[in-house]
Protein backbone atom coordinates (compact mmCIF):
# COMPACT_ATOMS: atom_id res chain seq x y z
CA UNK A 1 0.00 0.00 0.00
CA UNK A 2 0.93 3.82 -0.85
CA UNK A 3 2.36 5.66 2.25
CA UNK A 4 1.05 9.04 0.73
CA UNK A 5 -1.46 10.09 -2.12
CA UNK A 6 -0.87 13.65 -3.19
CA UNK A 7 -3.54 16.25 -4.25
CA UNK A 8 -2.33 18.81 -6.21
CA UNK A 9 -3.04 21.72 -9.52
CA UNK A 10 -1.26 21.10 -12.56
CA UNK A 11 -0.07 24.46 -12.22
CA UNK A 12 2.39 23.28 -8.89
CA UNK A 13 3.81 20.21 -10.90
CA UNK A 14 7.22 21.17 -10.53
CA UNK A 15 7.34 21.51 -7.02
CA UNK A 16 5.10 18.09 -6.73
CA UNK A 17 7.44 16.11 -8.89
CA UNK A 18 10.29 17.51 -6.77
CA UNK A 19 8.71 16.44 -3.53
CA UNK A 20 7.96 13.24 -4.71
CA UNK A 21 11.35 12.44 -5.91
CA UNK A 22 12.54 13.70 -2.38
CA UNK A 23 10.10 10.95 -0.68
CA UNK A 24 11.26 8.04 -2.98
CA UNK A 25 14.44 9.14 -2.21
CA UNK A 26 13.26 8.47 1.69
CA UNK A 27 12.14 5.46 0.52
CA UNK A 28 8.61 6.19 0.56
CA UNK A 29 5.74 4.62 -1.98
CA UNK A 30 3.62 7.60 -3.17
CA UNK A 31 0.70 7.02 -5.22
CA UNK A 32 0.53 11.07 -7.67
CA UNK A 33 -2.14 10.69 -11.04
CA UNK A 34 0.93 11.83 -13.28
CA UNK A 35 2.39 8.12 -12.13
CA UNK A 36 -0.41 5.99 -11.22
CA UNK A 37 -3.88 6.38 -13.21
CA UNK A 38 -3.58 3.73 -16.35
CA UNK A 39 -4.24 4.59 -19.30
CA UNK A 40 -8.08 5.05 -20.23
CA UNK A 41 -9.18 4.00 -16.71
CA UNK A 42 -11.69 5.43 -14.26
CA UNK A 43 -9.77 8.07 -13.36
CA UNK A 44 -12.45 8.96 -10.06
CA UNK A 45 -12.34 5.09 -9.44
CA UNK A 46 -8.60 5.09 -9.61
CA UNK A 47 -7.92 8.05 -7.74
CA UNK A 48 -10.41 7.06 -4.75
CA UNK A 49 -8.33 3.51 -4.55
CA UNK A 50 -5.51 5.50 -4.29
CA UNK A 51 -6.56 7.62 -1.49
CA UNK A 52 -8.35 4.46 -0.05
CA UNK A 53 -4.72 2.77 -0.05
CA UNK A 54 -3.18 5.33 1.17
CA UNK A 55 -1.87 5.97 4.83
CA UNK A 56 -2.34 9.59 3.92
CA UNK A 57 -3.50 12.36 2.08
CA UNK A 58 -0.87 15.30 1.17
CA UNK A 59 -2.78 18.53 -0.25
CA UNK A 60 -0.65 21.12 -1.60
CA UNK A 61 -2.30 24.69 -1.34
CA UNK A 62 -2.48 27.04 -3.71
CA UNK A 63 -4.77 29.34 -5.37
CA UNK A 64 -5.36 27.07 -8.17
CA UNK A 65 -5.69 23.74 -5.75
CA UNK A 66 -8.07 25.86 -3.92
CA UNK A 67 -10.23 26.75 -6.54
CA UNK A 68 -10.12 23.25 -8.20
CA UNK A 69 -12.88 21.05 -8.00
CA UNK A 70 -11.15 17.22 -8.73
CA UNK A 71 -8.52 18.84 -5.26
CA UNK A 72 -11.83 19.45 -3.35
CA UNK A 73 -13.12 16.18 -4.49
CA UNK A 74 -10.05 14.24 -3.27
CA UNK A 75 -10.12 16.63 -0.10
CA UNK A 76 -13.64 15.89 0.49
CA UNK A 77 -13.43 11.73 0.33
CA UNK A 78 -10.19 11.67 2.17
CA UNK A 79 -12.11 13.43 5.11
CA UNK A 80 -15.33 11.06 4.52
CA UNK A 81 -13.35 8.08 5.04
CA UNK A 82 -11.51 8.64 8.12
CA UNK A 83 -7.64 9.37 6.22
CA UNK A 84 -5.25 11.37 7.54
CA UNK A 85 -5.22 15.06 5.94
CA UNK A 86 -1.82 16.88 5.88
CA UNK A 87 -1.91 20.08 3.88
CA UNK A 88 1.33 21.82 3.19
CA UNK A 89 1.39 25.35 1.76
CA UNK A 90 2.93 25.97 -1.69
CA UNK A 91 1.76 29.53 -2.99
CA UNK A 92 -0.43 31.29 -0.36
CA UNK A 93 -4.36 31.43 -1.78
CA UNK A 94 -4.92 35.34 -0.70
CA UNK A 95 -7.93 36.77 0.95
CA UNK A 96 -10.24 36.05 -2.24
CA UNK A 97 -9.82 32.46 -2.11
CA UNK A 98 -12.26 30.46 0.45
CA UNK A 99 -10.58 27.36 2.25
CA UNK A 100 -12.88 25.00 3.51
CA UNK A 101 -12.57 23.79 7.18
CA UNK A 102 -11.33 20.28 6.61
CA UNK A 103 -8.39 22.26 5.47
CA UNK A 104 -8.47 25.46 7.57
CA UNK A 105 -8.48 23.55 10.86
CA UNK A 106 -5.63 21.74 10.59
CA UNK A 107 -1.65 22.84 11.19
CA UNK A 108 -0.16 23.78 7.86
CA UNK A 109 3.48 22.66 7.17
CA UNK A 110 4.97 26.08 4.82
CA UNK A 111 7.10 24.81 1.74
CA UNK A 112 6.05 28.31 0.27
CA UNK A 113 10.13 29.12 0.43
CA UNK A 114 13.11 27.33 -0.97
CA UNK A 115 15.20 27.89 1.87
CA UNK A 116 12.88 25.52 4.69
CA UNK A 117 12.19 23.21 2.07
CA UNK A 118 14.71 20.55 4.06
CA UNK A 119 13.51 21.92 7.19
CA UNK A 120 10.15 21.02 6.22
CA UNK A 121 10.54 18.35 4.64
CA UNK A 122 11.70 16.62 7.71
CA UNK A 123 8.65 17.83 9.43
CA UNK A 124 6.07 15.60 6.74
CA UNK A 125 8.22 12.69 7.10
CA UNK A 126 7.49 13.21 11.45
CA UNK A 127 4.20 14.14 10.46
CA UNK A 128 3.28 11.03 8.65
CA UNK A 129 4.94 8.85 10.56
CA UNK A 130 3.04 9.94 14.00
CA UNK A 131 0.84 7.03 15.11
CA UNK A 132 1.98 5.21 11.33
CA UNK A 133 0.60 1.57 12.91
CA UNK A 134 -2.41 2.93 13.89
CA UNK A 135 -3.07 4.60 10.65
CA UNK A 136 -2.18 1.30 8.88
CA UNK A 137 -4.65 -0.75 10.59
CA UNK A 138 -7.05 1.90 9.40
CA UNK A 139 -6.15 1.66 5.93
CA UNK A 140 -6.15 -2.32 5.82
CA UNK A 141 -9.84 -2.24 7.62
CA UNK A 142 -10.99 0.50 4.86
CA UNK A 143 -9.54 -1.66 1.87
CA UNK A 144 -11.03 -4.57 3.15
CA UNK A 145 -14.12 -2.68 3.89
CA UNK A 146 -14.45 -1.35 0.37
CA UNK A 147 -13.71 -4.42 -1.42
CA UNK A 148 -16.76 -6.24 1.15
CA UNK A 149 -18.98 -3.75 0.02
CA UNK A 150 -18.05 -3.43 -3.35
CA UNK A 151 -18.53 -7.25 -4.12
CA UNK A 152 -22.07 -7.60 -2.11
CA UNK A 153 -21.78 -8.01 1.66
CA UNK A 154 -20.05 -11.61 0.63
CA UNK A 155 -19.49 -13.35 4.30
CA UNK A 156 -16.58 -14.85 2.80
CA UNK A 157 -14.58 -11.38 2.98
CA UNK A 158 -15.38 -10.57 6.39
CA UNK A 159 -12.68 -10.55 8.94
CA UNK A 160 -11.53 -13.53 11.20
CA UNK A 161 -9.24 -15.68 13.24
CA UNK A 162 -5.77 -13.44 14.13
CA UNK A 163 -7.44 -10.64 11.90
CA UNK A 164 -10.53 -9.46 13.70
CA UNK A 165 -8.82 -10.24 16.72
CA UNK A 166 -6.28 -7.93 16.05
CA UNK A 167 -8.89 -5.17 14.57
CA UNK A 168 -12.19 -4.99 15.81
CA UNK A 169 -10.71 -3.08 19.52
CA UNK A 170 -10.90 -0.05 16.12
CA UNK A 171 -14.78 -0.69 16.80
CA UNK A 172 -14.41 1.76 19.91
CA UNK A 173 -12.59 4.45 17.98
CA UNK A 174 -14.55 7.37 16.86
CA UNK A 175 -12.18 7.89 13.99
CA UNK A 176 -13.83 5.18 11.32
CA UNK A 177 -16.16 5.42 9.09
CA UNK A 178 -19.88 3.91 9.40
CA UNK A 179 -18.77 1.40 6.43
CA UNK A 180 -15.76 0.39 8.78
CA UNK A 181 -17.94 0.36 11.93
CA UNK A 182 -20.68 -2.02 10.07
CA UNK A 183 -17.91 -4.40 8.83
CA UNK A 184 -16.71 -4.70 11.96
CA UNK A 185 -19.75 -5.58 13.56
CA UNK A 186 -20.66 -8.09 11.35
CA UNK A 187 -17.36 -9.73 10.93
CA UNK A 188 -17.92 -10.06 15.28
CA UNK A 189 -21.09 -11.61 14.71
CA UNK A 190 -20.41 -13.99 11.91
CA UNK A 191 -17.10 -15.14 14.10
CA UNK A 192 -19.11 -15.27 17.25
CA UNK A 193 -22.31 -17.27 15.41
CA UNK A 194 -19.34 -19.69 14.20
CA UNK A 195 -17.53 -20.21 17.49
CA UNK A 196 -21.38 -20.79 19.27
CA UNK A 197 -21.26 -24.03 16.29
CA UNK A 198 -17.59 -25.13 16.98
CA UNK A 199 -18.18 -25.04 20.54
CA UNK A 200 -21.36 -27.01 20.52
CA UNK A 201 -20.02 -29.15 18.22
CA UNK A 202 -16.86 -29.97 20.19
CA UNK A 203 -19.07 -30.01 23.08
CA UNK A 204 -21.59 -32.34 21.81
CA UNK A 205 -18.55 -34.69 20.63
CA UNK A 206 -17.19 -34.89 24.05
CA UNK A 207 -20.63 -35.71 25.92
CA UNK A 208 -21.29 -37.88 23.03
CA UNK A 209 -18.10 -40.21 23.19
CA UNK A 210 -17.96 -39.92 27.56
CA UNK A 211 -21.53 -41.42 27.95
CA UNK A 212 -21.30 -43.38 24.73
CA UNK A 213 -17.82 -45.16 26.08
CA UNK A 214 -19.70 -46.15 29.19
CA UNK A 215 -22.65 -47.15 27.83
CA UNK A 216 -21.15 -49.71 25.64
CA UNK A 217 -18.53 -50.81 28.33
CA UNK A 218 -21.42 -51.89 30.87
CA UNK A 219 -24.35 -52.40 28.80
CA UNK A 220 -24.76 -56.11 29.23
CA UNK A 221 -24.51 -58.59 26.01
CA UNK A 222 -26.30 -61.75 25.21
CA UNK A 223 -23.97 -65.01 24.86
CA UNK A 224 -20.63 -62.78 24.41
CA UNK A 225 -21.79 -61.13 21.16
CA UNK A 226 -19.73 -57.81 20.75
CA UNK A 227 -22.26 -55.51 19.36
CA UNK A 228 -25.91 -56.16 19.50
CA UNK A 229 -29.07 -53.66 18.37
CA UNK A 230 -30.29 -53.01 21.39
CA UNK A 231 -26.55 -51.89 23.02
CA UNK A 232 -25.70 -49.81 20.23
CA UNK A 233 -29.01 -48.48 20.17
CA UNK A 234 -28.41 -47.31 24.18
CA UNK A 235 -25.16 -46.27 23.31
CA UNK A 236 -26.17 -43.79 20.58
CA UNK A 237 -29.21 -42.35 22.62
CA UNK A 238 -27.38 -41.87 25.51
CA UNK A 239 -24.26 -40.20 24.11
CA UNK A 240 -26.61 -37.82 21.83
CA UNK A 241 -28.46 -36.68 24.55
CA UNK A 242 -25.66 -35.88 26.98
CA UNK A 243 -23.21 -34.79 23.96
CA UNK A 244 -26.52 -32.18 23.95
CA UNK A 245 -26.18 -31.02 27.38
CA UNK A 246 -22.32 -30.82 27.06
CA UNK A 247 -22.73 -28.65 23.82
CA UNK A 248 -24.88 -26.09 25.30
CA UNK A 249 -22.97 -25.25 28.67
CA UNK A 250 -19.69 -25.07 26.23
CA UNK A 251 -21.92 -22.17 24.66
CA UNK A 252 -22.66 -20.46 27.58
CA UNK A 253 -19.12 -20.72 29.02
CA UNK A 254 -17.76 -18.94 26.64
CA UNK A 255 -20.56 -16.48 26.30
CA UNK A 256 -21.15 -16.21 22.90
CA UNK A 257 -25.13 -16.34 22.55
CA UNK A 258 -24.93 -12.57 21.55
CA UNK A 259 -28.90 -12.13 21.58
CA UNK A 260 -28.31 -12.34 25.46
CA UNK A 261 -26.65 -8.66 25.29
CA UNK A 262 -29.73 -7.21 23.36
CA UNK A 263 -32.69 -8.93 25.72
CA UNK A 264 -31.00 -8.38 29.10
CA UNK A 265 -29.09 -5.75 31.14
CA UNK A 266 -25.54 -5.86 31.08
CA UNK A 267 -25.45 -6.92 34.83
CA UNK A 268 -27.65 -9.49 34.14
CA UNK A 269 -25.94 -11.11 31.45
CA UNK A 270 -23.56 -13.46 33.94
CA UNK A 271 -26.34 -14.42 36.30
CA UNK A 272 -28.28 -15.85 33.42
CA UNK A 273 -25.13 -17.78 32.38
CA UNK A 274 -24.97 -18.90 35.78
CA UNK A 275 -28.13 -20.01 36.09
CA UNK A 276 -28.51 -21.43 33.02
CA UNK A 277 -25.13 -23.62 33.60
CA UNK A 278 -26.78 -24.97 36.62
CA UNK A 279 -29.83 -25.94 34.89
CA UNK A 280 -28.69 -27.79 32.00
CA UNK A 281 -26.51 -29.78 34.48
CA UNK A 282 -29.18 -30.47 36.51
CA UNK A 283 -30.80 -31.68 33.42
CA UNK A 284 -27.76 -33.31 31.76
CA UNK A 285 -27.77 -35.98 34.85
CA UNK A 286 -31.87 -36.14 35.07
CA UNK A 287 -32.39 -37.04 31.98
CA UNK A 288 -29.64 -39.32 32.24
CA UNK A 289 -30.80 -41.10 35.55
CA UNK A 290 -34.14 -41.38 33.54
CA UNK A 291 -32.30 -44.02 31.06
CA UNK A 292 -31.81 -46.19 34.14
CA UNK A 293 -35.82 -46.19 34.86
CA UNK A 294 -36.22 -47.43 31.03
CA UNK A 295 -34.21 -50.33 32.07
CA UNK A 296 -34.23 -52.32 35.26
CA UNK A 297 -30.90 -54.06 34.63
CA UNK A 298 -28.83 -50.76 35.31
CA UNK A 299 -30.58 -49.79 37.93
CA UNK A 300 -31.94 -45.74 38.35
CA UNK A 301 -30.92 -42.61 39.99
CA UNK A 302 -32.35 -40.40 42.68
CA UNK A 303 -32.53 -36.60 43.61
CA UNK A 304 -29.59 -36.27 45.91
CA UNK A 305 -27.05 -38.04 43.31
CA UNK A 306 -28.54 -35.57 40.32
CA UNK A 307 -28.30 -32.24 42.17
CA UNK A 308 -24.34 -33.52 43.82
CA UNK A 309 -23.77 -34.55 40.34
CA UNK A 310 -25.55 -31.14 38.51
CA UNK A 311 -22.85 -29.12 41.08
CA UNK A 312 -20.34 -30.88 40.15
CA UNK A 313 -20.49 -31.07 36.19
CA UNK A 314 -21.37 -27.18 36.31
CA UNK A 315 -18.48 -26.67 38.32
CA UNK A 316 -15.79 -26.37 35.83
CA UNK A 317 -17.87 -24.56 33.54
CA UNK A 318 -19.17 -21.94 36.09
CA UNK A 319 -15.35 -21.49 36.96
CA UNK A 320 -14.76 -20.46 33.15
CA UNK A 321 -17.72 -17.81 33.50
CA UNK A 322 -16.22 -16.24 36.64
CA UNK A 323 -11.97 -16.34 35.64
CA UNK A 324 -10.29 -16.36 32.61
CA UNK A 325 -8.16 -19.65 32.76
CA UNK A 326 -6.10 -21.54 30.48
CA UNK A 327 -7.59 -24.02 28.55
CA UNK A 328 -5.51 -26.89 29.88
CA UNK A 329 -6.64 -25.55 33.43
CA UNK A 330 -9.77 -25.41 32.84
CA UNK A 331 -9.99 -29.47 31.31
CA UNK A 332 -8.74 -30.28 34.38
CA UNK A 333 -10.88 -29.08 36.81
CA UNK A 334 -13.68 -29.72 34.69
CA UNK A 335 -12.73 -33.58 34.82
CA UNK A 336 -11.81 -33.24 38.25
CA UNK A 337 -14.79 -31.66 39.09
CA UNK A 338 -17.32 -33.95 37.31
CA UNK A 339 -15.60 -37.21 38.56
CA UNK A 340 -16.17 -36.34 41.95
CA UNK A 341 -19.76 -36.71 42.31
CA UNK A 342 -19.37 -40.02 39.89
CA UNK A 343 -16.92 -41.35 42.53
CA UNK A 344 -18.45 -40.16 45.87
CA UNK A 345 -21.97 -41.65 44.75
CA UNK A 346 -20.32 -45.00 43.43
CA UNK A 347 -18.49 -45.59 47.04
CA UNK A 348 -21.43 -44.60 48.81
CA UNK A 349 -23.75 -47.14 47.13
CA UNK A 350 -20.80 -49.49 46.82
CA UNK A 351 -20.15 -49.26 50.75
CA UNK A 352 -23.72 -49.60 51.34
CA UNK A 353 -24.54 -45.96 51.91
CA UNK A 354 -28.18 -44.64 51.35
CA UNK A 355 -26.98 -41.30 50.97
CA UNK A 356 -26.67 -41.67 47.00
CA UNK A 357 -27.69 -43.74 43.91
CA UNK A 358 -24.64 -44.10 42.00
CA UNK A 359 -24.67 -41.40 38.93
CA UNK A 360 -22.69 -44.65 37.01
CA UNK A 361 -22.99 -47.91 37.71
CA UNK A 362 -20.47 -50.47 37.16
CA UNK A 363 -20.49 -54.24 37.06
CA UNK A 364 -20.86 -55.59 39.85
CA UNK A 365 -18.18 -57.91 39.98
CA UNK A 366 -15.26 -55.01 38.66
CA UNK A 367 -15.44 -52.05 40.97
CA UNK A 368 -12.53 -50.90 39.37
CA UNK A 369 -14.26 -49.51 36.53
CA UNK A 370 -15.50 -46.84 38.88
CA UNK A 371 -11.78 -45.56 37.51
CA UNK A 372 -11.17 -47.79 33.97
CA UNK A 373 -14.23 -46.28 32.86
CA UNK A 374 -14.91 -43.34 34.92
CA UNK A 375 -12.11 -41.33 34.12
CA UNK A 376 -12.16 -41.71 30.68
CA UNK A 377 -15.62 -40.74 30.69
CA UNK A 378 -14.72 -37.22 31.95
CA UNK A 379 -11.23 -36.47 30.47
CA UNK A 380 -13.46 -37.22 26.99
CA UNK A 381 -16.47 -34.96 28.49
CA UNK A 382 -13.86 -32.10 29.72
CA UNK A 383 -11.92 -31.53 26.41
CA UNK A 384 -14.57 -32.23 24.12
CA UNK A 385 -15.82 -28.89 26.42
CA UNK A 386 -12.57 -27.01 26.01
CA UNK A 387 -11.44 -28.64 22.96
CA UNK A 388 -11.45 -25.51 20.75
CA UNK A 389 -10.01 -23.14 23.31
CA UNK A 390 -7.45 -26.32 23.61
CA UNK A 391 -6.54 -26.11 19.71
CA UNK A 392 -6.24 -22.30 19.87
CA UNK A 393 -3.83 -22.14 22.41
CA UNK A 394 -1.89 -25.01 20.90
CA UNK A 395 -1.88 -23.30 17.82
CA UNK A 396 -0.42 -19.80 19.52
CA UNK A 397 2.38 -21.75 21.45
CA UNK A 398 3.51 -23.59 18.28
CA UNK A 399 3.69 -19.89 16.23
CA UNK A 400 5.66 -18.76 19.15
CA UNK A 401 7.82 -21.73 19.34
CA UNK A 402 8.54 -21.53 15.36
CA UNK A 403 8.84 -17.34 15.61
CA UNK A 404 11.55 -17.91 18.47
CA UNK A 405 13.51 -21.12 16.74
CA UNK A 406 13.57 -18.64 13.72
CA UNK A 407 15.09 -15.73 15.49
CA UNK A 408 17.71 -17.96 17.09
CA UNK A 409 18.80 -19.59 13.49
CA UNK A 410 18.47 -15.39 12.23
CA UNK A 411 21.12 -14.23 14.93
CA UNK A 412 24.02 -16.56 14.45
CA UNK A 413 23.82 -15.65 10.79
CA UNK A 414 24.21 -12.14 11.38
CA UNK A 415 26.59 -12.38 13.56
CA UNK A 416 28.69 -14.06 11.28
CA UNK A 417 27.84 -11.42 8.54
CA UNK A 418 28.87 -8.58 11.22
CA UNK A 419 32.11 -10.02 12.27
CA UNK A 420 32.58 -10.50 8.37
CA UNK A 421 32.47 -7.24 7.80
CA UNK A 422 35.06 -6.39 10.11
Amino acid sequence: MPDVFISYSRRDKPFVEQLVKKLEDEGRDVWVDFEDIPFASEWWEEICEGIDGSQATVFVISPESLDSKVCGLEVNYTTKNKKRLIPILYRHPGTEVTISQDISHLNWIYFNTPEIFDESFRKLLETMDTDLAVQRRRTRLLMKAKDWEKKGHSNSLLLRGDELEELHPMLKEVDITDLQRDFLSRSLKRERRVKMFQQFGWGFLGGFLGIGFWAFSVFPTESGILITPLRLIYTIALGEVFGLFIGMLSILAEDTLTYTRRILPEKLIVPFRIIGTLVISFAAWAVFGWFYTQNPVLGQSDINSILFGGVGLAGGFLLRILFRMPGWLSSVLTAVLTYIPVYVTFKDYWDGGSTFQPLIYVSYDAPDQIYTIGIPIVILIALGANARRLLQEAQKLYKRLVSERNKNVSTPQAADAASGSV
